[in-house]
């Protein structure tokens, strides 16, 4: 998945009304730059907001959202999920802890899936440390359980099941996790039980994504559906059912997903129905998708719906989200179609990418093609961003060229190239973007460049 969760709905503007005077304008400004999507102002930003006001608050907000767009950034997803850990450290008890761990679960996966299974390991243990801490008993009794999990006969499944009935919540959450591993009919049972009754919503959410975990059962799969549907279950509930389907591989979830985005009266259920329509990566998924698209009204969800249209990657995908950024509009959708473009196969996306670069008459439409374009590897697009600085495009659209080949530090031949457009080009803000660009190369190579540059500098100021 390429980049999701729980946008906007559990945060809203009544929220930032509690911020004090003098922090509130920087927060808003960051938060604006969050709903337009626009990663890099809102980490600036929030930045800012951290350093200004440090004894605030709203400082675990913020450092949320830093994390947050860190992870929506074409950026590395360890560094994401290191931002999120630092977070959970520093607010074990802030609102967002949750949400934190449900990034940070995605981003383990997909890790995971990259050969990178070291970060299960360091999410496990997170949990085993959660800052909201069980005594030391009840620590040692829950590795106990997990050995007996471990073993499953019928006899020490009940053992583990009678604890569930732990007056903690926070025990009962943990004990719940052990049994995902745990394939037991009185298993199945428990968990059902716990889903509809225990008082408490977050055993009943992780409830509900241990047995999703579990076999194939007719039974499983009507409860999470059901819960997946019913309008007055938690909101909490409601995701973590469509996050679990997602992963049965049931015949008509597609038809399921798209009646939970169109009924659901919360924001985060259409947005987990939507996401998971994406995961699905299916013809029907895409067809789902676009009628959805056509059909929303709420431009955040249309947003998101492209996201989940370049998670498919599917051809039908490709010429909607390839036609609307092609469209030339000046708006932030036709600007999100043109970066989803980096998900499909490689030359179709070039060819629409340079044809958008070449015609269109928006200028942000026009970056927004050039950082995308900087997202793909190969010594012919370090060529194509070259080229740019030639054409006929705004001063804005050249920096953003430039920044692009700073991304590039595999590329040998990258630090010749950014010393020659520094030489090149007379206007001072592209040979202010060269040097920033070397910079950002951070390379032994790019620190002699940088050097030489500053020795011009001084030679030509004593002339």
């Amino acid at each position: 998945m390429k980049r999701k969760m729980l946008l906007v709905c559990l945060f809203s503007w009544g929220m930032v009304q509690g911020i004090e005077p003098q922090d509130e304008e920087t927060y808003k400004q960051g938060y604006s730059h969050v709903l337009e999507q626009n990663w890099d102002g809102a980490i600036e930003l929030f930045t800012r907001f951290l350093k200004e006001h440090p004894d605030s608050s709203w400082n675990d907000d913020a450092s949320f959202w830093i994390c947050y767009s860190r992870s929506r950034k074409s950026q590395s997803k360890a560094d994401a999920f290191q931002c999120f850990r630092d977070f959970l450290k520093s607010y074990p008890s802030s609102n967002w802890s949750d949400d934190a761990y449900d990034h940070m679960a995605k981003l383990a996966d997909q890790l995971d899936e990259e050969g990178r299974p070291e970060f299960r390991k360091m999410l496990r243990e997170l949990y085993e440390t959660d800052n909201e801490e069980i005594d030391a008993d009840q620590k040692a009794l829950l590795k106990i359980l997990a050995s007996l999990g471990d073993i499953g006969d019928a006899s020490s499944v009940e053992v583990i099941l009678g604890h569930l009935d732990d007056p903690d919540p926070k025990f009962r959450e943990r004990l719940v996790r052990i049994l995902e591993d745990v394939e037991h009919p009185k298993v199945t049972q428990k968990l059902i039980g716990l889903i509809d009754s225990d008082p408490s919503e977050r055993v009943r959410a992780m409830a509900i994504e241990t047995i999703g975990e579990l076999d194939a059962n007719p039974d499983i799969d009507r409860l999470l559906i059901r819960y997946a549907k019913q309008e007055d279950a938690p909101e909490m509930l409601r995701i973590s059912a469509v996050e679990a389907l997602e992963d049965r591989e049931l015949p008509g979830l597609e038809l399921i997903f798209r009646e939970v985005a169109q009924t659901a009266r919360r924001f985060g259920v259409k947005e987990a129905a939507i996401e998971a329509l994406g995961d699905l990566e299916s013809e029907g998924a895409v067809t789902v998708l676009m009628e959805l698209f056509n059909s929303i009204e709420s431009e955040e969800l249309r947003h998101e719906i492209l996201d989940s249209l370049g998670d498919t990657e599917h051809p039908k995908a490709f010429e909607f989200i390839s036609q609307l950024a092609m469209d030339g509009e000046d708006s932030e959708l036709t600007r999100e179609a043109i970066e989803n473009l980096d998900e499909f196969e490689e030359e179709k996306a070039l060819a629409t990418l340079k044809q958008i670069i070449g015609s269109t008459s928006h200028w942000r439409n026009k970056a927004v093609a050039v950082h995308t374009l900087a997202d793909f590897e190969g010594t012919s697009i370090r060529s194509e961003l070259e080229s740019i600085l030639d054409m006929d495009v705004p001063t804005a659209v050249k920096i953003v060229a430039i920044e692009g080949l700073g991304y590039r530090e595999d590329d040998p031949e990258i630090v010749s190239v950014l010393n020659r457009i520094y030489h090149k080009y007379d206007e001072p803000v592209l040979q202010e973007a060269a040097v920033e660009a070397l910079g950002d190369l951070g390379t032994e190579q790019a620190r002699e460049a940088l050097l030489t540059i500053l020795k011009e500098k001084m030679a030509a100021r004593k002339e």
